[in-house]
């Protein structure tokens, strides 16, 4: 049961019907049918995808089109990480500034990272309350809704997702052996 788990309903939950949606990193663990059947229209941007709307980097997309919702589902930790410094946030910071610029009047970005140690695993950066704080502060988001859900462990098995706090989710390591946040934090921001 990884962070999918919570992160899928939490995106049904915040997106209306009949919505313009870029969706960065595009689906890959389908939830873009169901949208589909919303009547929603979506969008991808991807650059390691040739079958998306827009198969470039999210950072080279002109802001000429719209949307009413920006998704970055388990995306925006992935962004460049090429320095390894868990305390630079710049590219992210970026990143929301312009998801908000493509954004209609009253449109949305629902962004979830993996949550607890701040570290580099791999490709990607788990982020900690400091690097989620910089880059609401630095790109002076509003926060609509956030939480955290944290990954019950029986017998080293996933039991459940459970809603956390940020307190009890600060020393979550990432379940390298397993590929998925021990954490997640998930928002609504404009």
């Amino acid at each position: 049961m990884s962070e999918r788990n919570v992160e899928i309903p939490y995106l049904y939950n915040n997106i209306k019907n009949n919505s313009k949606i870029l969706d960065v990193g595009v689906d890959r663990v389908g939830y873009t049918d169901y949208l589909l059947g919303m009547g929603c229209q979506v969008f991808g941007c991807d650059p390691c995808r040739t079958d998306c709307a827009y198969p470039i980097k999210f950072q080279d997309m002109t802001e000429d089109e719209k949307f009413d919702v920006v998704i970055l589902l388990s995306t925006l930790e992935h962004f460049d990480i090429s320095n390894k410094n868990v305390f630079d946030a710049q590219t992210e910071i970026d990143a929301i500034n312009k998801a908000r610029r493509i954004l209609n009047p009253d449109g949305i970005i629902i962004i979830t990272v993996p949550y607890g140690i701040g570290k580099v695993y791999g490709d990607f950066i788990q982020w900690d309350y400091n690097r989620l704080e910089l880059v609401k502060n630095r790109a002076n988001v509003k926060t609509i809704d956030e939480c955290i859900f944290k990954c019950e462990l029986i017998n080293g098995y996933v039991e459940d997702w459970k809603l956390s706090d940020r307190v009890k989710t600060k020393d979550c390591e990432y379940f390298t052996e397993r590929g998925h946040a021990s954490a997640v934090y998930m928002a609504i921001w404009q």
